[in-house]
């Protein structure tokens, strides 16, 4: 097995970004988890930008998804009851 040194995947990131792991990994001939582990450490760092990642197809994904929070109980039953009926579930 021919195993790719992160130092081709550090370079590639830091040339192309906004490229999502997936295209990277494809480029390289990778596992898009080796580029995700890689992209994490450069960003961590600061080497390279947090920025969002567009796919082949064109569809773009922002660079990190943000959190939702219930503010009070109720508003947390109704996320509850939302989501059970989502996947046909009755609430207890």
């Amino acid at each position: 097995m021919v195993r790719v040194k992160p130092n081709k995947v550090r370079e590639q990131l830091k040339d192309t970004p906004e490229k999502s792991n997936r295209q990277i990994a494809e480029g390289l001939k990778v596992n898009h988890h080796t580029v995700s582990g890689v992209r994490e450490e450069l960003e961590g760092i600061g080497e390279i930008p947090q920025c969002d990642r567009k796919t082949k197809d064109g569809r773009t994904y922002p660079a990190k998804r943000s959190s939702v929070f219930a503010t009070d109980k109720a508003q947390s039953q109704r996320a509850f009851a939302a989501l059970a009926s989502l996947h046909g579930e009755s609430e207890t």
